[in-house]
């Protein structure tokens, strides 16, 4: 019994150093090699949890995931108790993001760019992580009394995902701000 406790732990030890690989130089770019060089991890390790690079890839979504959604909330609930300004300080903490440099992206959007028809748990992961953006948002939409939050929550991430392709593409942290302008005139005509 005290073994899975430590099975868990170097499964999630690798997730993470992935993640950091993953997301600074892209998942192509990185080989399974560079993961274990920067975890010190050997290769064969690695393959007892994982039985391929796009099984970790999907795993490390799935913490992407955990991550983006365990900060979120608490930090827009931090900046406003209106879900109206929760929603446009989505599109702050991407422009503040984007400020300090950080033009990685979002890495759903880089996997499916990346591997595009190419792993259905990859699409799957990055299909689900943009589902629960859109999830949140709606309810962020309903708790702010707006006529079919649910469309709205669809246009309000398209623009969110596209201020972030935006951004990456130009290395532009002003994309952000362009978007959340729309969001704005978005929410009052929902209104």
């Amino acid at each position: 019994m005290t073994s899975a406790p430590k099975k868990t732990e170097k499964r999630d030890e690798i997730v993470k150093t992935a993640f950091d690989s993953f997301y600074q130089n892209g998942f192509h770019a990185t080989g399974v090699d560079a993961v274990m060089a920067d975890s010190g991890i050997s290769k064969r390790t690695i393959y007892k949890y994982f039985r391929s690079k796009e099984e970790l890839v999907a795993a490390t979504l799935n913490y992407y995931e955990t991550v983006i959604f365990g900060r979120i909330p608490e930090e827009l609930a931090k900046r406003s108790k209106d879900p109206k300004k929760q929603i446009l300080a989505l599109f702050d903490l991407k422009a503040e993001e984007f400020d300090r440099q950080d033009f990685n992206g979002c890495l759903a959007i880089n996997a499916k760019i990346e591997f595009e028809g190419a792993d259905s748990d990859i699409e799957t992961a990055c299909s689900h992580f943009y589902t629960k953006l859109e999830n949140y948002v709606a309810k962020l939409c309903a708790e702010a009394n707006i006529k079919s939050p649910k469309t709205l929550a669809r246009q309000i991430v398209t623009l969110f995902a596209g201020s972030v392709v935006m951004g990456q593409m130009h290395r532009d942290s002003d994309a952000p701000h362009v978007a959340k302008d729309i969001v704005k005139t978005l929410l009052k005509a929902a209104s």
